[in-house]
């Protein structure tokens, strides 16, 4: 919400007159802040995914043999999503 104070000072500061200019700043501050919060998504879904990939590729094989034959959560997950049970008769 720092855009959201940005726009405030800025609003103090540049003298805007009315509320239009104001909503506008505001506005623009939210678009901001949405695109920052789904980039940050985006960047931690990428993280973990890639961090699946090592450990199945050269981590989980390092385990005692009781654990080698694990599975990374986030592979799990979506290999059961992706596996559709067809809809009962």
């Amino acid at each position: 919400m720092g855009a959201i104070l940005l726009a405030v000072l800025a609003r103090d500061h540049l003298g805007l007159v009315g509320q239009g200019p104001f909503w506008g700043l505001c506005g623009i501050a939210i678009g901001w802040e949405a695109f920052v919060i789904w980039r940050w998504w985006r960047y931690v879904k990428e993280a973990a995914y890639k961090a699946g990939k090592n450990y199945e590729k050269s981590d989980r094989y390092q385990l005692p043999p009781e654990y080698a034959d694990s599975e990374d959560a986030l592979m799990a997950a979506k290999r059961t999503k992706k596996r559709v049970t067809p809809p009962p008769h």
